[in-house]
């Protein structure tokens, strides 16, 4: 296990950006483990009760590398949960290391509630919001920057946020009023994706959905598949991205409407 070690906000200053602040996914992971450490006080359980599993914290963006941050500087706790068909608790093997599966989940320690009331307290933002005392509310999903020419037509999500909308009769993808990207031809991969995302309702990262392929690398078939849902936007309104381990896919509002590199 890795000990648990406090560190001040002042001994992190090497992954702050140009506000001072800790990157935005962190926050998101500190957030939402605050959030499950406060519920399980509340209801005088123990913290592993209300552990948050990593596809949790993987709906809300939040990528391995923040989670192994986060565990080596002792604000976060990790163990794999023993999957059961009896039994009434959930429980653990805590003999873990940093490599993470499907069964990994989390709780924070007490070194990351010290670091989290010290360092996120006063740097809320509208996206990851505390309340007037202090306190962690739950984080309510992904931030996105305001559209305001397509709200009035748009999907969104139960705390209002705006989510693209895929027709695969049509097989065209929308935000709103604006159409950003149709497939002319039947394209397989692109539409699994944008059906798996459709069929979920938008979260911030789906699992990889595209079929088993020998000939091809799982990594480099999804690699490329988002390269093509990038290309040939009518408007580049949104951006398709890697969660980093080859296994997953994000998406994102492209804030400026600009082309999108890749």
């Amino acid at each position: 296990m890795f000990a648990e070690i406090s560190q001040s906000a002042g001994n992190v200053a090497g992954v702050l950006d140009s506000h001072g602040r800790l990157p935005q996914l962190t926050r998101r992971a500190i957030y939402r483990l605050r959030t499950a450490k406060n519920y399980a006080e509340d209801t005088g359980r123990n913290a592993w009760e209300f552990a948050v599993t990593i596809g949790e914290l993987r709906r809300d963006g939040v990528g391995e590398n923040e989670l192994r941050w986060l565990v080596c500087r002792g604000y976060v706790e990790h163990a794999t949960e023993n999957i059961t068909t009896s039994g009434s608790e959930r429980t653990f093997d805590r003999h873990v290391n940093l490599r993470f599966c499907k069964e990994t989940a989390f709780v924070l320690t007490s070194a990351g509630v010290t670091f989290s009331d010290e360092f996120l307290k006063g740097t809320a933002r509208p996206d990851v919001n505390a309340d007037t005392n202090g306190q962690m509310k739950p984080f309510s999903g992904q931030s996105q920057q305001p559209h305001s020419r397509l709200l009035q037509d748009s999907s969104s999500t139960s705390n209002g946020n705006i989510v693209p909308k895929w027709d695969r009769d049509r097989r065209e993808l929308r935000l709103g009023g604006q159409l950003v990207k149709v497939l002319k031809l039947p394209s397989p991969m692109q539409e699994a994706i944008l059906m798996a995302f459709e069929e979920e309702h938008w979260p911030p990262r789906i699992d990889d959905p595209l079929p088993g392929d020998p000939d091809l690398l799982p990594k480099r078939r999804l690699h490329d598949t988002i390269k093509s849902l990038n290309r040939n936007q009518k408007n580049c309104l949104i951006r398709f991205i890697g969660d980093g381990t080859g296994e997953g896919i994000r998406w994102e509002l492209n804030g400026g409407g600009h082309d999108i590199a890749y």
